[in-house]
């Protein structure tokens, strides 16, 4: 979703080196999970990085952004790199569960452990 200024009110994104946090700025909702899907395409692009989805905030994960986040996971893994989801709460997590994933969705405490994780950082 965008604002009239065509700026995105889904999610935000800080370029790291070698990676991207992902922000999440509303609620997992089916409008966001659609407008995170059109936004992948360009996130993918050569070269792909490593990704950190900031959950902080995010009480739940509705099954349509399971769906859109798990083709997501996978497209990244295809490419070489990994995804991390950091600062999930228990109904995040337990959403995950519920849903089958826990193999493709991987968390980490902090975007620290996160780029430790990746080989990012010692």
């Amino acid at each position: 979703m965008a604002t009239p200024e065509g700026k995105n009110t889904v999610f935000e994104l800080f370029e790291g080196k070698g990676y991207l946090l992902i922000g999440i700025l509303e609620p997992m909702t089916g409008v966001g999970a659609k407008a995170f899907e059109d936004a992948v395409p360009k996130l993918l692009k050569e070269p792909v990085s490593h990704f950190i989805f900031n959950c902080e905030g995010v009480s739940a994960l509705q099954k349509n952004w399971v769906r859109v986040l798990l083709q997501f996971v996978r497209e990244v893994n295809r490419h070489g790199k990994e995804v991390r989801f950091i600062l999930a709460n228990p109904a995040f997590k337990q959403s995950v569960y519920n849903e089958g994933v826990t193999q493709h969705f991987k968390f980490a405490v902090t975007t620290r452990d996160a780029l430790i994780e990746f080989g990012l950082l010692n």
